[in-house]
Parts: C-alpha cells; structure tokens; sequence
C-alpha cells in the first residue's frame, strides 16, 4: 500500500456515506435540485466529508494514544481503520492530517459565508465536536457521551445546518427527519462497539456497548 492509500485508509472512508446521505435527504427536502443549487450542495458535501474524514483521523489517533485500539485487536468489523496501530503512518502526521482536514473544511465554510456567517459557526460546531469526541481532556466517548454526540451531530446538526445554507431557512420536516437519521446513524456506531468492546473495556473506555454487557453480565444465569 502506498503512503497516498494508507493516509486515505486513515480517514475511513467507507463510513463517508454516513454524512453524505443525510445532506442528500435534506436536499430533496430543500427542492433540489433547483437553478444554482448543485454546485452549493456539492461544496457543502466536500466540506462535510472532509470533517467527518478529520475526525475519524482524530478517533483513530486518539484512541491509539490513550490504548483502546492496538494491532491484535483491529479486525474487518472493526471501528478503527488499524494504520497506527500496525505502524504505517506515525501518530504526528496523524495530527497533521486531521488539522489539515478541519482547516481545509472550515475554509469551504467560509467560502460559502458570503451572505451569512452561520456556515462558519456550524463549520466550527463540527469541528469541535469532532474533536471532543475522543481527544483529551474531553474524551466524550470514554464517558459514555459519544453516541448521544454522533446521533445530534449527524442527525440534527448536520441536516438542519444544510438546510439552512441551502435554502437560508428552518425546516420542522427536516427536523423531525433529521431526528430518526441521527438514532439510525447512533445505532451503526454502537453495533461497530461491540466488536471492540473488550479493548475499549481495558482502556478504560465506558462507551455505550461496554456499558450494555457489564449490565449483562451482571444478570443471573438462566438455569
């Protein structure tokens, strides 16, 4: 695998789509596509992938750092791409790429702020949440916070700020939509856990998944 291919490995895209979708739905329920439209969903696209690829990068050098994810525990279904852990791209460029990947984001955001600031501060929402997910001090999904964060950002949060840079409005609809996405989407993160439960057990990680077979464990035994 070349260097090119192991830093795109890095950003997972298979679970790209995840944030892709969801601005598709909100477009058809903004009207599109319309007379100019396609090319702003287009940028919004790029920079939504982009964030969502810098904190898949910030999720897997994280929690490579802090022991959750190591090179005898990466596996197909697993959630982490198994680059750092195997030692092909160091932990420092890790940290470029993800900074490279929300600035090239938030400039895409700032690019399409020409009428209104709001797609920069959603654009920084994103980020942050991305970030606090799983970096230190915050960690949000070692304390049992990240799949509630998941479900908002790429539910509510996602498809509400498209709407509102597509068609500068709000939309109960797509809220409502938006509400169903976002638990849909919770639901791949927690199924993606429970293959790395035990790892996440011994780093000390209380996601959701690890939480739900402690709390299995813990039942009596049938007889």
């Amino acid at each position: 695998m070349n260097r090119a291919a192991t830093f795109l490995e890095l950003t997972r895209p298979k679970f790209l789509p995840l944030s892709v979708i969801p601005m598709l739905i909100t477009a058809r329920y903004a009207g599109l596509p319309g007379e100019g439209s396609l090319p702003l969903l287009f940028w919004c696209m790029v920079g939504v992938a982009m964030m969502h690829a810098g904190a898949n990068v910030v999720n897997d050098c994280y929690d490579y750092c802090l022991g959750a994810d190591k090179k005898d525990t990466a596996g197909r279904y697993s959630g982490g791409s198994g680059v750092l852990p195997k030692g092909l791209v160091a932990v420092g460029e890790a940290k470029v790429l993800f900074a490279v990947l929300f600035v090239a984001a938030i400039g895409i955001a700032a690019g399409l702020s020409r009428n209104s600031a709001w797609p920069i501060v959603f654009a920084l929402g994103g980020t942050a949440a991305g970030i606090a997910y799983t970096m230190p001090p915050f960690k949000l999904s070692y304390r049992g916070y990240g799949e509630l964060l998941v479900a908002l950002s790429f539910g509510p949060g996602l498809m509400l700020s498209t709407y509102y840079v597509l068609t500068g409005g709000y939309s109960t609809a797509v809220f409502l939509v938006s509400v169903v996405i976002g638990a849909l989407i919770g639901m791949v993160l927690l199924l993606n856990e429970f293959t790395d439960a035990a790892s996440d057990r011994l780093a000390g990680k209380r996601n959701l998944a690890v939480r739900i077979q402690d709390i299995l464990h813990k039942l009596p035994a049938a007889e």
